[in-house]
């Protein structure tokens, strides 16, 4: 495959799955799957939480507020997974690359499925932890009052 010039680049479009390199090590060499990387310190957030319960919003606001950032998080995850199947090319950073998606939510971020995350990564505690769906979501008043 020959290299171009950014400018050169810019002219040539979207490329297309024809126009990719074939190389199986083409990929981003991610060493770490990145939904690990969130899910790692919101199960350890959840653990210290269930520990030592702290409230930064009142619950009538959390609550609408997390559900909110959970529905956007999966809607903004799952449009780019179909642009991801549309392209036909893998949203696993170990596989090879095939296709530059540009299309669906690539239009205005360059990496919508991160911003999903993290979205979600804020939404979980708000609105799951705070709307009573946890075993840990008793304030410390409540559990020295023996209730």
């Amino acid at each position: 495959m020959r290299t171009v010039s950014v400018g050169e680049w810019c002219t040539l479009g979207p490329m297309r799955p024809e126009t990719m390199p074939t190389d199986p090590t083409d990929h981003s060499g991610v060493a770490v799957p990145p939904p690990l990387l969130y899910a790692i310190p919101l199960a350890a957030g959840l653990l210290l939480h269930r520990a030592r319960p702290v409230a930064l919003m009142p619950r009538g606001v959390a609550v609408p507020l997390g559900v909110l950032l959970i529905v956007l998080s999966l809607g903004l995850i799952a449009s780019a997974m179909i642009s991801f199947r549309r392209a036909r090319t893998s949203p696993i950073p170990v596989k090879p690359t095939t296709a530059i998606v540009g299309t669906g939510p690539y239009r205005f971020t360059r990496n919508p499925m991160y911003v999903g995350l993290a979205a979600l990564y804020l939404g979980l505690p708000s609105g799951w932890i705070r709307s009573g769906r946890s075993c840990s979501c008793r304030s410390p008043s409540s559990r020295s009052s023996g209730s």
